[in-house]
């Protein structure tokens, strides 16, 4: 599996620029902390609950065909 994030749509989701689409999934349950970390930071309470992000990223493939 290789990732398909690009560094430019990466670096504009982690500073809240853009958002296209969902990048990441917690695999393993929520961060350890986060939620603690992101309130002494002046989080809002959309952002400490993560309802303000959406997290999964779509399983994209592609399929050749031969169609002839």
């Amino acid at each position: 599996m290789r990732a398909d994030v690009f560094r430019e749509e990466y670096l504009d989701y982690m500073i809240f620029r853009e958002n296209k689409r969902p990048l990441f999934t917690e695999l393993f349950g929520p961060l350890i902390g986060l939620k603690e970390e992101w309130q002494a930071q002046g989080a809002a309470p959309e952002e400490l609950d993560l309802s303000a992000f959406r997290y999964r990223c779509p399983e994209i493939a592609y399929l050749p065909v031969n169609a002839g």
